[in-house]
């Protein structure tokens, strides 16, 4: 039997949450203008899933006695497979942007973050091509009942977990027991 498959899959993954835990270090080009670099930890919950499934199609030949009407094409009926994965992944995270202290207390701040939360593998159930007809042993050497596995696939699936986030935001700096910041004016 010369056989050939086709195989096909559908694969869903994303991040339900994301957290940071960051540094930021940064210059001071005018008195209310920073710019910053920033990196750290993150984490964050993903998931992922995934279907498989295949047709597979073969060409009999030589079949003999009762047998001999099925020679010719033949499509193997198959089971498809499916997994799925979730679970909180720690990783890390960088960037950089700016924030411009436009009023007493308040500032507006831009920035990007580049994040990785690595990679995740999970298995599938086995996509199954099973047997259309009963085959007795002196064709395949063992003998098959019609509905009984021939081959079977147990795919994996891989997922990587990272991104690039862009905020902007507007700050208010509690400044308690502190005295407001000095702009001077010349």
């Amino acid at each position: 039997m010369l056989s050939t498959a086709i195989g096909a899959g559908q694969v869903t993954g994303g991040i339900d949450w994301l957290g940071t835990v960051r540094a930021r270090v940064g210059y001071l080009i005018t008195p209310t203008l920073l710019t910053y670099a920033t990196g750290g930890l993150a984490y964050g919950g993903v998931n992922g899933s995934a279907t498989h499934s295949a047709v597979i199609q073969g060409v009999v030949t030589g079949l003999q006695g009762p047998l001999a009407a099925f020679n010719g094409p033949l499509g193997l009926p198959t089971v498809p497979g499916a997994g799925q994965f979730s679970n909180t992944q720690v990783g890390w995270t960088v960037g950089g942007g700016f924030e411009w202290m436009f009023m007493p207390n308040w500032s507006l701040k831009a920035e990007a973050l580049y994040y990785d939360l690595g990679n995740a593998a999970f298995a599938s159930s086995p996509v199954v091509a099973v047997s259309p007809i009963a085959v007795p042993a002196i064709v395949l050497g063992t003998a098959v009942n019609a509905g009984q596995p021939l081959i079977a696939n147990n795919p994996v699936t891989r997922i990587k977990y990272d991104g690039v986030i862009a905020r902007v935001g507007v700050n208010y700096h509690f400044n308690w027991g502190a005295a407001a910041p000095v702009l001077a004016k010349y």
